[in-house]
């Protein structure tokens, strides 16, 4: 994050960013199974 703006009065953020990295489809899967621990959302990235 570069910038972050918080308007309290229309309940609103905004800022400017930078992208420095693009995660990979695989790589996007495996931090989804790290963060979510739910059993029904369980995404096994061996059997695709």
């Amino acid at each position: 994050m570069l910038e972050v703006h918080h308007d309290y009065i229309n309940k609103t953020t905004s800022g400017k960013f930078k992208i420095i990295y693009i995660n990979k489809p695989e790589e996007m899967n495996m931090a989804h199974n790290l963060i979510d621990r739910n059993e029904d959302t369980f995404i096994d990235i061996n059997n695709q």
